[in-house]
């Protein structure tokens, strides 16, 4: 048992990679978890199965997150399931590896829209929540391109950048109401 034990968490991007380690690890300390999926919905509901057959709960979400609809509908989906999000792990993100020079628009837009736009959207949704209940967490992954750029591409700089800068203005706003916002940085190849 652990102070979390009980409380629910969201996670975007949780079907793969990272969100799927913090899923599962989340569901070994007793937290709920509601993970959402863009397109794999298999390995979604394999993390769920891997969760619950440790004795947790979890449901896996459909969610465009680059959509403000469909991160309203997925908010509402978890608090319909589970009454209330404690936890939120924004890691739903996309790299685009090509040379800056040959990113187009859409090419840019979709990746703002997934890493920025719907940090942005997301924390907007559940955050006024937490100040009420007076207890929340924030996590928003970013990269170490936002420190290097590097192979993936100058163009992600700014981009991964930019939870780092929600998160100090998340921390800043929300400090004095026991609310916490983190930003970590996953290594890139």
């Amino acid at each position: 048992m652990t102070e979390l034990t009980g409380k629910f968490a969201l996670i975007t991007g949780g079907s793969k990679g990272i969100g799927r380690a913090i899923a599962l690890a989340y569901g070994k300390l007793g937290i709920t978890v509601a993970l959402t999926y863009m397109g794999d919905k298999d390995s979604a509901h394999d993390v769920v199965l891997e969760i619950e057959s440790d004795g947790g709960k979890a449901l896996a979400i459909h969610a465009d997150v680059r959509n403000e609809a469909s991160i309203k509908a997925m908010v509402v989906t978890a608090r319909d399931a589970f009454g209330q999000i404690n936890i939120l792990v924004h890691n739903a993100g996309i790299t685009l590896a090509k040379p800056w020079q040959q990113v187009t628009t859409d090419d840019w837009n979709t990746i703002v829209a997934t890493n920025l736009t719907s940090a942005f959207l997301t924390t907007q949704e559940i955050v006024p929540d937490m100040v009420t209940r007076g207890w929340g967490r924030v996590i928003i992954l970013s990269s170490v391109a936002a420190q290097l750029g590097g192979v993936i591409g100058p163009h992600l700089r700014g981009i991964k950048g930019g939870p780092d800068w929600s998160r100090a203005r998340l921390r800043v706003g929300t400090r004095k109401d026991r609310r916490h916002g983190q930003c970590y940085s996953a290594g890139a190849d």
